[in-house]
């Protein structure tokens, strides 16, 4: 698992070392995945990425997407689990 983050380096590692985390999380300030992949939040006046969960199969191909409807509103592990189990 890894989570992507418009925050910039410095900021991103001071704010995730408070987090015990067991995956990592790359920075992406000049949005290079988050356009492409439709996450930004444009109700935020499209400045700022919407939480987005995306399962990518063995195949490298998206399988599974669950984009939230503004900042702020997270995926839960409860539609995860049922986004995976979706996938058997």
């Amino acid at each position: 698992m890894i989570a992507i983050s418009q925050d910039e380096g410095n900021y991103l590692q001071n704010s995730t070392n408070l987090v015990n985390r067991k995956f990592k999380i790359l920075s992406d300030p000049d949005w290079e995945a988050i356009e492409p992949y439709n996450v930004v939040d444009l109700l935020q006046g499209g400045n700022i990425s919407r939480p987005s969960t995306f399962i990518v199969n063995e195949d490298g191909k998206i399988a599974w997407v669950h984009l939230a409807s503004r900042y702020g509103a997270r995926t839960t592990s409860t539609q995860i689990v049922e986004g995976l189990n979706s996938l058997q």
